[in-house]
């Protein structure tokens, strides 16, 4: 097993084929069809950055410029989510090499979200887990709901009904030392 596969620690980091998802889910791929790129894309990333933060992961959405005149460029959409524009190489190739490089940094759980039979089998021979395109955008809609339903549980003055998470029924102080805590061992 290669290390750093089940590492528990820094954020799970996600590499996802993002055109793939597009074309698998239905709702994105009606747009795509309907010739609205641009907006499938930005959907997804909706959706992703929903996902991002409910689940506290880091995630690379990867979008194919290969065969364009477009060159290569990454930008940060939010705090956990990036997006990358291949240029001259596939999402494919970019993805592989990604997983590999942060496979082999062994710092945490790499994730691999296509459904390209090859690219999962190679990822996951590194040592990424790979989630096919239709149980990750299963997932992508599950954190859509949490976060509706979370949202709803919050009152007036901010305090959470029902699924409180752990570290919010911590005493201020004992959360603040614990958040230092964390950034000496992270430093």
């Amino acid at each position: 097993m290669p290390d750093g596969k089940y590492v528990i620690g820094p954020a799970p980091l996600c590499y996802i084929d993002g055109y793939n998802i597009i074309g698998w889910w239905p709702q994105l791929k009606k747009r795509r069809d309907a010739g609205d790129m641009d907006g499938a894309r930005r959907r997804l990333m909706g959706y992703v950055e929903e996902f991002a933060t409910v689940r506290g992961w880091e995630c690379v959405v990867v979008f194919d410029a290969n065969n364009t005149e477009e060159r290569a460029k990454s930008e940060a959409f939010s705090d956990a989510v990036s997006v990358v524009y291949t240029g001259s190489e596939t999402a494919d190739s970019y993805i592989e090499a990604a997983t590999l490089v942060a496979c082999r940094n062994a710092q945490r759980q790499v994730w691999a979200a296509t459904s390209d039979f090859a690219q999962a089998k190679l990822a996951g021979a590194q040592g990424a887990h790979v989630i096919s395109s239709r149980l990750f955008s299963a997932e992508l809609t599950s954190a859509r709901r949490e976060a509706r339903e979370n949202a709803a549980a919050v009152d007036d003055i901010g305090e959470a009904r029902g699924r409180a998470m752990l570290i919010n029924t911590v005493e201020p102080s004992v959360r603040d030392a614990l958040y230092k805590l964390r950034d000496q061992l992270d430093g």
